[in-house]
Formats: C-alpha cells, sequence, structure tokens
C-alpha cells in the first residue's frame, strides 16, 4: 500500500507540471523510503537504495561503509566497491492514464556504466555508456519489476583491453589508481588523476522515469540565433527533435507554435506540419524574426554590458487528440566566433589569431578550468555546490570555464547558472590524456553520446566552443605513452575518431560554433597538418597548456607568449584546518614526508617540486625541515603563495600580451588565459584556487584581482625597467586616469617615495603607459642607502613598490598592485614576525557582492611592521574575505568579510586567525 501511495503522489506532481503534456512518472527514491534496493553478487550485502545516486553513498548510508569517502586512506581501502557486481532493483505501478497511451518508455537519463537494465519478461537492454540517455519502450503490467545489474566497471574495462588494447595500458603509479579507463565510456577521472582519487563507482546517477504519450514527444530544441544587420533584426532558426510511436507507424497533423517573451511583447509563430507513416524521430523547423530593438544583447561577465535572458517555447498541438508537447527553453541574443585568420596576410609564418569575437568585439577571455565537483557524480552534480563554485567564478572576474574532457558533461543547472553569469563555457568532449579505441561497439556509443550531448546543451548561450578531447594530440605526437612504434596506426584512430566521427556530428547538430579537434592545438593550423601538428603547443596558433615548475614562476621572462594559455598553474597545498577534514592528523602524520600527506599527492614529484619552490622564493636561505607539525603546517601556507604569486605573474604576462606584438617573432596578442584549476575534488595538494569546502585560497583571492576588468600590471623587465600597463576589459572608455607608483622600505610602515603619470584609459585594451629604469626610481627613494647601511650595495633588496591605477581625481582605486624586486633570500630590514592583529570586527557598512551573501563585516587588521602576505583564516565560518594575502605596509588595514550564513561580530572574531611570511618561516 505504501508504494502505491507513493505512486500516486510522484504521478500527481509530475503530472501538474506538465499540464496537458506527455504523462510522467518518477522513480527516483530516497534509500529511507524502502522503494530501491541493491544488492552485490553474492548477496551477503543487500540494502535500500537512493535512486538518483551511487553504490559508494549506498553503502555509505547503510553503515557499510563507516566513515567518509576521503577520510585518511578509505579511497585504498574501500576499492573493493567497484570490483563487485551490484544489481539495482525495484517494483512499481504505473497510473491507469498511462496504460492506454499509444507509447510507454523508460528512461534512464544516466547509467553508469556497464550492464543490463530489465523491465519485466521484456528483452534485456545493455548500456555502456555514463553520458547516454536510454529510452526503452515497454508494456506497462499490473506489477512492473525493474533490475538493473552493473558488474564491475574495473573488470569490464580490462576485458576490452584485452580484446582491443590501446594505450596506456595504466595511469601512472603515483595515481594510485585503476587502470584502462579509456575503454569504458564513464568519467575518466574517476579511475583516478594527479590530484582525485579513484572512486569506480556504479549506480543509476541521474533521473529514471516513465513518460507515455499517444502522439509525439519533443526531446530536444536546437538554435541558430543569427544577427542582420541589413535589416536590423535578429533571425532565430529552430529545429525540433520529436519522437513517434518507436512500435508502430503513425501518421498525423497539428500546429507548431514557436513563441519567445521579448522585454514588452511576446512574439509568435505557428506553422502546420504534419507526417505520414513514420515512427521513431521526425524533425521539424520554424523560425522568427525578432526586432533587434525589443530584446538587449547578451554579454559576457566584466566588460560593463548587461546578459538577459529570454524565455523560448515551442509546442506541437495535434488535431483531434487533446494532448500537447511542448519545451520550455532560455535563450540569449548574442553573436560568438573563434577568429583565426593570419596575423600578417603577407607573412603567414607569423601565425594566426585564436580570440573570440562576441557580439562584433574581441573579449579577452579569464577564467579557469573546472573538474568534476566530486568524484561521486551524484554529489558533483549537487546544484547549490556547483552554484556556489559558480558565483566565486564570477565575482573574480571569470568569462570563461573550461569544462575539462577527464570528468562529466555537467548539469542543466550548471550551464544555466553559466548564462546567467556570463561565464563562457569552452566545452571538451570527454576524452582525456590518453588513446582510444576506435572498434565499431565503441565508436557506435560515442555517436550516440555527441549527437544526445550537442542537441542537450546547444541552446545555453554560454556554450561557446566544443572540444574534441584533452591532451591527445599532445600526447600522440610526443610519444607520451611509447606509442611511436605505431605512430600511423595511432594517428589513423586519432583521425577516425576525432575527425571522422565526433566531427561531422558536431558540425551537423550545431553549425553555429566551433570544433576544436584537440587542446592543446594549433586550431586550423593542426587541420592543415593533417590534425597531428609537429608542436601542438606552438606560441603562434591555437591554444596552449604550459606547465614549469622547477624554474623561477614568479619571473615573467620564462612564460611562452602565446595567442591562448587554456591550461597553466602550480600546485599548492590546502590548509590544515581542510586536511584535518579528512586525515585528522595525529603525531604519526605531522610531516611533509608521512605517509598519509604522500597518499594525497598524485602528482609525480609533486612534494619535491613544492619544497624546492618554497625554499628557492619565500625563505630566508637553509635546509629546513617540513616534518613536523609546526613546520608543516607553515609550509601549507608558504604553497599557497608561491602558487598565488606564480599564477598571478602568468595570468598578468597573459592580459599584458594582449596590447604586445613581436613583428620578427609572431609572438604575442594573447587573448585568453585560464588556469588549472578551479576546484578541488578532495583535500589535497592540487592546482586548484578553491577548496574542497569551497573557502578560497590564497590563489582564487588573487585571481579576483588578476582578472578584474580593470588591472594595473607593473612588472620588471630583463633590462630592469619598471614597466606598468593599463589593462581594460570593459568595451566603455573610461577616460582620464593616473598611475601612482609608491616606492616601500621593508624596515618601516608608510611610502617613502611617491609619483604619478596620467594616461587616457582607453577601452578593451592594454597598454603599457611607461617604462623607466629601477634602479632610478628606488635610489630616488633612497633605496641605495638604505641598503648601503645594511651593507648591500642592491637598491633592490631594501625597497618594494606598490603601483595603483586610479580615476583622473584619485578618489577612485581602479586596480592596485605590487612589485617585489627581491627574493626574500636577500630582502634586507624585514622584520621577522611583527606584532600582527586582527584589532576589531564590526558590521559593514559595505555593500554585499551578491545576494547569496547575508551579512558584511569590517575586520581590522593592525601591525607595528611591513607584513607580506598576510592571511586571515575563517576556520569554519562560511564566507570570504574582500581580499587577502595581501602586502600590509600601513599601520592597520580594513577588510570585509562577506558571511554566507548569519554569524555575529564576536562569533567571526573568535574564529579568526592572522599569519604573514615572517611568521612561517622555520
Amino acid at each position: 500500500m505504501g508504494v502505491n501511495l507513493f505512486i500516486v503522489t510522484s504521478f500527481v506532481l509530475a503530472f501538474a507540471g506538465l499540464a496537458q503534456c506527455a504523462l510522467r512518472l518518477d522513480l527516483g527514491a530516497a534509500a529511507s523510503e524502502n522503494i530501491w534496493t541493491v544488492a552485490n553478487n553474492n548477496g551477503s550485502i543487500n540494502i535500500a537504495a537512493t535512486v538518483p545516486g551511487g553504490i559508494y553513498s549506498d553503502l555509505k548510508n547503510a553503515g557499510i561503509l563507516d566513515t567518509d569517502f576521503y577520510y585518511r586512506f578509505n579511497d585504498h581501502m574501500y576499492r573493493w566497491v567497484g570490483y563487485d557486481t551490484w544489481t539495482f532493483t525495484r517494483q512499481f505501478q504505473v497510473p491507469a492514464e498511462f496504460v492506454g497511451k499509444r507509447q510507454v518508455n523508460l528512461v534512464f537519463e544516466g547509467v553508469d556504466t556497464y550492464g543490463q537494465i530489465h523491465i519485466n519478461n521484456e528483452q534485456p537492454v545493455t548500456v555502456g555508456n555514463m553520458f547516454v540517455r536510454y529510452v526503452i519502450p515497454f508494456t506497462p503490467e499490473t506489477v512492473n519489476t525493474l533490475t538493473v545489474v552493473l558488474p564491475s566497471a574495473i573488470e569490464y574495462a580490462a576485458n576490452r583491453s584485452a580484446e582491443t588494447f590501446v594505450a596506456p595500458e595504466c595511469v601512472a603509479p603515483e595515481f594510485q589508481g585503476e587502470c584502462h579507463a579509456n575503454q569504458v565510456r564513464k568519467m575518466q577521472a574517476s579511475f583516478s588523476w594527479d590530484w582525485g582519487p579513484a572512486f569506480p563507482s556504479a549506480g543509476i546517477w541521474k533521473k529514471v522515469y516513465v513518460e507515455a504519450y499517444d502522439t509525439l514527444l519533443i526531446r530536444d530544441t536546437v538554435y541558430d540565433i543569427q544577427y542582420s544587420d541589413a535589416n536590423q533584426q535578429w533571425i532565430v532558426q529552430l529545429t525540433v527533435y520529436a519522437e513517434l510511436l518507436s512500435r508502430e507507424q503513425s501518421s498525423g497533423s497539428g500546429d507548431l507554435q514557436f513563441e519567445i517573451q521579448l522585454d514588452d511583447v511576446l512574439q509568435s509563430a505557428t506553422k502546420k506540419v504534419n507526417y505520414q507513416g513514420q515512427q521513431g524521430e521526425i524533425v521539424f523547423t520554424t523560425s522568427l524574426n525578432v526586432p533587434a530593438g525589443s530584446v538587449q544583447t547578451w554579454y559576457p561577465n566584466g566588460i560593463g554590458r548587461g546578459r538577459k535572458l529570454y524565455q523560448a517555447t515551442v509546442r506541437y498541438i495535434p488535431d483531434g487528440v487533446a494532448e500537447t508537447a511542448e519545451k520550455n527553453d532560455t535563450i540569449a541574443f548574442r553573436t560568438l566566433k573563434v577568429v583565426q585568420d593570419f596575423v600578417d596576410p603577407n607573412d603567414q609564418t607569423k601565425g594566426r589569431h585564436f580570440y573570440f569575437e562576441v557580439n562584433g568585439s574581441p573579449i579577452f577571455m579569464k577564467g579557469s578550468n573546472w573538474i568534476p565537483a566530486h568524484v561521486l557524480p551524484e554529489f558533483g552534480s549537487t546544484d547549490q555546490y556547483a552554484e556556489n563554485l559558480l558565483r566565486a567564478s564570477a565575482e573574480a572576474g571569470f568569462n570563461m570555464l573550461r569544462v575539462w574532457g577527464g570528468g562529466v558533461y555537467e548539469s542543466d543547472r550548471f550551464y544555466q547558472l553559466c548564462d546567467e553569469l556570463g561565464i563562457l563555457v569552452w566545452q571538451d568532449f570527454l576524452f582525456a590524456c590518453s588513446m582510444y579505441p576506435v572498434d565499431e561497439p565503441f565508436l557506435s556509443s560515442v555517436r550516440t553520446e555527441i549527437v544526445q550531448t550537442v542537441r542537450r546543451l546547444q541552446h545555453h548561450t554560454s556554450i561557446a566552443l566544443w572540444a574534441g578531447n584533452n591532451e591527445n594530440e599532445a600526447a600522440l605526437i610526443g610519444n607520451w605513452y611509447q606509442t611511436a612504434s605505431n605512430f600511423s596506426a595511432y594517428k589513423a584512430d586519432y583521425i577516425k575518431l576525432y575527425v571522422d566521427t565526433v566531427k561531422p556530428l558536431v558540425n551537423a547538430e550545431d553549425p553555429t560554433r566551433n570544433y576544436l579537434v584537440s587542446s592543446p592545438s594549433n586550431g586550423i593550423k593542426s587541420e592543415e597538418d593533417g590534425y597531428v601538428s609537429d608542436d601542438p603547443y606552438s606560441a603562434l596558433y591555437g591554444d596552449i597548456h604550459f606547465y614549469i615548475y622547477l624554474s623561477d614562476g614568479w619571473d615573467p621572462a620564462i612564460y611562452p607568449r602565446t595567442r591562448f594559455a587554456s591550461e597553466f598553474g602550480f600546485q599548492s597545498f590546502p590548509s590544515m584546518w581542510a586536511l584535518n577534514q579528512d586525515i585528522s592528523i595525529n603525531d604519526l602524520d605531522l610531516g611533509l614526508n608521512s605517509e598519509i600527506i604522500n597518499q594525497r599527492q598524485h602528482h609525480p614529484n609533486g612534494n619535491f617540486e613544492l619544497t624546492y619552490q618554497v625554499e628557492s622564493r619565500l625563505l630566508p636561505g637553509g635546509q629546513f625541515n617540513w616534518n613536523t607539525r609546526e613546520t608543516f603546517e607553515k609550509f601549507t601556507y608558504l604553497t599557497q603563495i608561491y602558487q598565488a604569486m606564480s599564477t598571478k605573474t602568468e595570468a598578468e604576462c597573459h592580459r599584458r600580451w594582449r596590447g604586445w606584438y613581436d613583428a620578427p617573432t609572431g609572438e604575442g596578442l594573447t587573448m585568453g588565459s585560464l588556469y588549472w584549476q578551479l576546484n578541488d575534488i578532495w583535500n589535497a595538494p592540487t592546482w586548484a584556487g578553491i577548496q574542497h569546502d569551497g573557502t578560497w585560497k590564497m590563489m582564487h583571492y588573487y585571481a579576483a584581482k588578476m582578472y578584474n576588468p580593470f588591472l594595473v600590471s607593473p612588472y620588471v623587465t630583463p633590462d630592469q625597467r619598471l614597466s606598468v600597463h593599463a589593462i581594460n576589459d570593459n568595451l566603455e572608455e573610461f577616460g582620464d586616469a593616473v598611475i601612482k607608483v609608491n616606492v616601500f622600505s621593508w624596515s618601516k610602515l608608510d611610502s617613502i617615495y611617491s609619483f604619478t603619470q596620467p594616461f587616457i584609459l582607453t577601452n578593451n585594451s592594454a597598454v603599457e603607459v611607461f617604462s623607466q629604469p629601477l634602479t632610478t626610481i628606488l635610489n630616488t627613494a633612497g633605496c641605495e642607502s638604505l641598503s648601503r647601511k645594511a651593507g648591500s650595495r642592491i637598491p633592490e633588496d631594501s625597497c618594494f613598490l606598490t603601483v595603483q591605477m586610479l580615476s583622473s581625481d584619485e578618489s577612485q582605486v581602479l586596480s592596485e598592485n605590487f612589485v617585489l624586486p627581491a627574493k626574500f633570500s636577500s630582502v634586507l630590514g624585514i622584520v621577522n614576525k611583527p606584532q600582527l592583529q586582527v584589532s576589531g570586527v564590526s558590521d559593514s557598512v559595505a555593500s554585499l557582492p551578491s545576494s547569496r551573501y547575508v551579512r558584511a563585516f569590517d575586520v581590522v587588521v593592525s601591525t607595528d611592521s611591513v607584513a607580506p602576505f598576510v592571511w586571515l583564516d575563517a576556520a569554519d565560518a562560511k564566507g570570504r574575505f574582500s581580499e587577502n594575502g595581501f602586502i600590509q605596509a600601513t599601520a592597520t588595514k580594513t577588510v570585509q568579510y562577506f558571511a554566507l550564513v548569519d554569524i555575529t561580530p564576536e562569533e567571526l572574531q573568535s574564529k579568526l586567525t592572522v599569519t604573514s611570511l615572517t611568521h612561517n618561516w622555520p
């Protein structure tokens, strides 16, 4: 009786939402409702299951896995789960309204991964692609039995590899993962990566439901929105993919209505359509012409323009049948293209541009790379968690995220939020760092995956680019997996998959966007080179991925002057507080070389590189022991400084190079900067700027400055000049502005010298405002004299500079930055462990950055000496500071804390701690 009540309730809610559309019965349920069960292969485990969900979370809910997935060594201790077969079962009844329908389908929006679906006594359906929707026609019975059998994806992949081997055999040993992920259409990172653990899950990870109809159902809609300058209107062409009856032919006619709610009016068109003796998929087309003045144009975040969205509806009203098929989409009006023209048409050796042009304007892309938010896919798509990450991206000035090819195609809500926030999406297809099979069963599954994915996501205005894979061209030509001895065969397979299979499908399904075969690649040049270039990392074409760990990351001279940087970055540890959530560090787990810390570090040589970086740049010199609790906690903080500063240095190079072109080499004209990586999948040393709990690392605070629409970017050139660049990404000219340079001594508070330079801040540009010999500035400030007193003849050792970009009357700070001329091993006069404290917390009148914050506080930080890289930590409070990781050279500094949940000033102050660089010198 309880089951029947559940079914009726689910049906009524779904039916009310769909009005006269197709009927829909949700088959999902929480474990507490005892609707679904899951059992292992030998029956020793038989527990309640949650759908949508996954086996790891079910076992955790049942107490069989008794601690958190990420706790200590659980990624190894729980690995047995991925080697078993799991069978999910439930029974259900359908309401009487379903029974009389001519078409009844069982729909799985996502099954992870390989197995069979049994419904009643009908022919079982084999599934094998986590990213594919399965629609299974069936005949309802009085009581329907649904069983989903999911054998081990690890063993399935190994068996396939034995039959159709493609490199690599396994991931690197440091990944501590499973082999042959390339053989199964599953989240590749679930077998582990260099930033995450292996949890090869199984389950029904997306919605499952029954749908029923008599005529047709609208499954997908694809929009082609073009602007006609001649007619001053937007031409909206709509392709409707509908599904007729699958088990019999049908005929019919009706009205196809298409409408868009504009700013002041509902614009619509109705078209008569018909079909005769057809079954399966049918395609309709229709269109609307929208006057330009009746809508607002959509622009990306951070350029001073809006991003309004509009509701579009298409419905089919059949003649003589009381049933309506309807689909609603949110769309926007904008043009976008990837420009790859020759930089110099008269000298094609200088390469090609690579930039995104939105509504006729070149837009510099700023942002990061998105990895799955959780290793278990049912958690990674949690709307609130993803929303917090996306809003943090928008608040940091991002206008693009690259959804990386080793994860999942994200939820509809994810892309909807990107539409709303003005964050363009570089969307990889889900192939990463591997060669892949090209046998027909594999390719057939991929074809379905590509078509379904493009049709599902195409209407989102945030989708900017489709890319075939992550780093597979580079892996092939670079012989990452010892493929050189069979290069021709692997190249043929590469072309068969990404060029002959994926490319024509994407071009057919979405002619409005570019398809890039790989990332990194040389774009059009790679295609001209037969899709595998000798150097996919060329700075003169396409995009690059660039990593360098054993050079000075604070030195701008080491970075390639590329057209577009789609990956770059540096590792750091999360905070000790975050590590304690997963590790509960005890006396045996204190040091950098402890077993638990090595287990968290999946990047080969990662801890060695971090040690080199910290000791070469941030310490006064000598040998250091990072294997005590006290020193290891200092080490985690120091790695965050190095990561933030190195990423800042590289990103600012990208932004300066937008306005720079080296005619002899063709380098420069950079138009994109996407660092690796935005988010963390667990608490460990990774490249992330935001910890797994959502707390901003120093990196993300720096990103908010380096990707601000206004940026003043000073740096010291190889010939020791101070070069100051002014950057304005807004499409409107700011006008008169001022650069102010302030020189500080490390030995005392407040500026010892300053000067200003007026200039005109133009729109959508990066220009050098001035360049002067650094020693001239420092000597004028008296820095040489300060150095002499300390026994040095080098003025850079005693001083540092801040540079501000101000409004002409100096009342508004548009951007502020700093220059550190010397390494800390040679800095003179700095006070070790200044008297640094939080001297006050009070309610603030500052505006909240967004509606997700509930309260603002002023936090006053006091010091008696210069304090570099001041870091405020709020422990488990939920929120962020207006800035962090700053250099404090005044006695007091006030920053804001924006709380996500209500907290009093007294409660916040009790949680706050503050530290600086010299406090963390061993």
